[in-house]
């Protein structure tokens, strides 16, 4: 998110204090970089652009939505190629007594 108002402190960052900012059950965030300048991907400022090990300072909020899996295709080809994969293992497994996999 950029501003053009010269002076915008809409954005607010501190020094990197460890590996992750932020992490939940969701989520993870990590440092980053931070743009200092008011025109959008500018390589210049009076103090360069660009500050490293910069970590975000705010709330973040976001909201998580679960998704069923089924065989249906509209449903299946919204998840990854390797969910889509270990399904179709999942399903060629032949039913047998003693292989708690073929329970599934």
């Amino acid at each position: 998110v950029h501003s053009k108002a010269s002076g915008d402190e809409a954005i607010v960052y501190d020094n990197q204090r460890g590996r992750v900012t932020h992490r939940d059950k969701f989520i993870k965030i990590g440092p980053g970089l931070a743009h200092l300048s008011n025109v959008p991907f500018s390589s210049w400022h009076p103090w360069g652009a660009w500050r490293e090990r910069r970590q975000f300072v705010g709330k973040v909020s976001y909201g998580v939505k679960y998704k069923l899996w089924n065989p249906e295709q509209d449903t299946h080809r919204d998840f990854p190629d390797s969910f889509k994969q270990l399904v179709n293992q999942m399903l060629m497994i032949k039913p047998q007594e003693g292989c708690p996999i073929s329970w599934l």
